[in-house]
C-alpha cells in the first residue's frame, strides 16, 4: 500500500482481496486505478462481481 500512498483499513485490505480473488495481477491493478483516482475504493468493491463497466458512468 505505500508504494500506492493508499492509507487503508486492514478491512479494506481484506474486502479487495476476497473481491479479487487474491490474484496479485488482479490487486494490482486495481491498487494502481485507486491510487490514480480513477476509481475509488467503494466503487470498485460495487462494480468488480458484476459485469457493469467501472468507467461507463463517467
Amino acid at each position: 500500500m505505500n508504494q500506492h500512498r493508499l492509507n487503508w483499513s486492514n478491512q479494506e485490505i481484506c474486502d479487495l482481496m476476497e473481491t479479487v480473488g487474491g490474484h496479485p495481477y488482479l490487486v494490482r491493478v486495481a491498487l494502481y486505478q485507486v491510487a490514480k483516482g480513477r476509481i475509488t475504493l467503494d466503487r470498485l468493491l460495487k462494480v468488480a462481481p458484476t459485469e457493469e463497466c467501472p468507467d461507463c458512468d463517467r
